[in-house]
């Protein structure tokens, strides 16, 4: 397989994740299994051919299926592998890529029971969001509004 296939195999799985991720409680169990598998697929495409940035995006998206389906601890273990690679990352993110972190942070740290760390990337979320342009911030906030939160209240 070609560098260019790998992409734009990258780019359609990670595009599919999204959808499914946004259909939210309206997903059948087999979507589920589609979202989890897209997100990895689109991993494994972006390792063959992407840079760290599209690397950590993947990872950050594995992570947020993961707490999107209510399994806390692999939740956790791709969210770190992404902060790994945000360090190496982070100077060439866009605002809404850090914002959207946050998200990410908050919830994968609601659904493993850290309150505290939930509400410190919340409230990041929110502050970021403040600086964004319209279309970002509404999105940044829409998912930051949308379940679930497995308790967590902020």
């Amino acid at each position: 397989m070609m560098t260019h296939d790998h992409r734009k195999l990258g780019v359609e799985f990670n595009n599919r994740g999204w959808e499914l991720i946004e259909k939210g409680s309206a997903r059948t169990p087999e979507e589920d299994r589609e979202m989890l598998s897209a997100a990895h697929s689109s991993y494994t495409h972006w390792a063959k051919a992407g840079t760290a940035i599209h690397r950590y995006k993947a990872e950050m998206q594995i992570a947020r299926v993961y707490a999107e389906l209510g399994h806390a601890q692999p939740a956790l273990f791709h969210f770190n592998a992404a902060e790994h690679l945000y360090n190496q990352v982070e100077k060439d993110l866009a605002p809404f890529d850090i914002a959207f972190r946050e998200t990410i942070a908050a919830r994968v740290h609601a659904l493993a029971q850290n309150p505290a760390e939930a509400e410190l990337h919340y409230a990041r979320t929110e502050r970021l969001a403040e600086a964004l342009d319209d279309d970002d911030r509404r999105v940044v906030l829409a998912d930051l509004k949308s379940g679930p939160w497995y308790g967590f209240k902020p």
